[in-house]
C-alpha cells in the first residue's frame, strides 16, 4: 500500500512541479524548418528535379496548466526544373519556382510522461497566399508568366517535447493536414502526412492572458 502512494506521489510531483514551463503564465516559442531536395532523376525522357524548404514560427501563451494558445506563421520555397532535349539536340526545359506564405491560431495540450519529456496533440489552422513563376524553353521559344492566389491550411499534430534544460526543448511531431489553394476561381484542394525537428524556448515569466 505505501509503495502505491509513492508511486501516485511521485506522479503527481513529476506532473505539477517538474513541468512549472508549461503551466498557466508561461510562453513558448518555436523555430523549425525542413529542407528536401530530389536529385535529379529521369522520367520518361525528361530528367527532373526539386527541391522544397519550410520554416514555421510559433509563440504560446500558456491560458492554464497544461493548456496553450497562440498563433503560427509559416514559409514555403519550392521549385522544380525538368529537362530534356529532343531527337534534333533542341532544348526543351520547364521550371517553376513557388513561395507560400500562411499565418493563423494554433491550440496545444501538454501531457507530461516523465521527468524531462512531454507529449501534445496540437492543431493549428490559418490563411494566406501563394505566388507562383513559370519558365519555359521550348525549341528556343521561351516564356514567362507568374500567378498569385489566396490559400488556406488546416492540420492536426502529434509531438513529443525533450527538455535540454529548464528552457530549452527539442520537438518532433507528425501531422496530417490539407491545403486549399483557390486560383482563377479553380479551388484545388490538396493531403499530406509529414513530420517536422525543431526547437522551442520556454520562458516562465508570468504574463496576463
Amino acid at each position: 500500500m505505501k509503495k502505491i502512494f509513492y508511486f501516485i506521489a511521485t506522479i503527481t510531483m513529476i506532473s505539477t512541479s517538474s513541468f512549472a514551463q508549461v503551466e498557466k503564465g508561461g510562453q513558448l516559442f518555436g523555430i523549425q524548418s525542413v529542407f528536401v531536395k530530389s536529385y535529379p532523376q529521369n522520367e520518361g525522357a525528361y530528367k527532373t528535379s526539386s527541391y522544397d524548404a519550410d520554416l514555421s514560427i510559433f509563440h504560446l501563451f500558456m491560458v492554464s496548466n497544461r493548456i496553450g494558445l497562440g498563433y503560427f506563421t509559416n514559409l514555403n520555397f519550392s521549385g522544380y526544373k525538368s529537362e530534356n532535349k529532343d531527337s534534333w539536340g533542341m532544348d526543351m526545359n520547364y521550371k517553376n519556382r513557388s513561395l507560400t506564405g500562411h499565418i493563423g491560431p494554433m491550440a496545444r495540450y501538454m501531457i507530461p510522461i516523465s521527468q524531462n519529456t512531454y507529449i501534445f496533440p496540437q492543431f493549428l489552422t490559418g490563411f494566406g497566399r501563394n505566388w507562383t513563376t513559370y519558365h519555359s524553353n521550348v525549341h528556343g521559344s521561351i516564356s514567362n508568366s507568374k500567378s498569385n492566389s489566396s490559400t488556406s491550411l488546416t492540420e492536426f499534430q502529434f509531438g513529443m517535447a525533450n527538455f535540454l534544460n529548464q528552457c530549452v526543448a527539442l520537438e518532433t511531431k507528425i501531422g496530417y493536414g490539407w491545403a486549399r489553394i483557390n486560383q482563377n476561381e479553380q479551388k484545388t484542394k490538396l493531403n499530406a502526412l509529414g513530420a517536422s525537428f525543431g526547437a522551442v524556448l520556454y520562458f516562465n515569466r508570468k504574463t496576463k492572458v
